[in-house]
Parts: structure tokens; C-alpha cells; sequence
């Protein structure tokens, strides 16, 4: 499961476990309602560099 974190300079980061290692990737905004809908919207795996199979 995925969740987002705001870092101190106001951007929202994306942050999961796959297979044991910890990823943490930029959402690239400061708005909450962006993050909150690549979260919810599937977009975590490709924005990662994984593909879901």
C-alpha cells in the first residue's frame, strides 16, 4: 500500500514497499488533491518504474 508524505519545502512524495526495498518518489506538486489522485489512481507503479503483472 502506498502513502504520501509532504516533505518540509511543501512537496508530496510518494512512499511504498516492493519486494523488501523502501521507494520514495516526487509527485512533483504542492497540492494535496494532485497527490492524493496519483495515489488513488493506479499511477504509483509507473511512476515508480515498475510495472504491475
Amino acid at each position: 500500500m502506498a502513502s504520501i508524505q509532504q516533505d518540509p519545502s511543501g512537496n508530496f512524495h510518494v512512499c511504498f514497499r516492493f519486494r523488501d526495498h523502501r521507494f520514495k518518489r516526487s509527485l512533483k506538486t504542492n497540492i494535496r488533491r494532485k497527490a492524493e489522485a496519483v495515489n488513488g489512481g493506479g499511477k504509483v507503479w509507473r511512476l515508480a518504474g515498475l510495472e504491475w503483472r
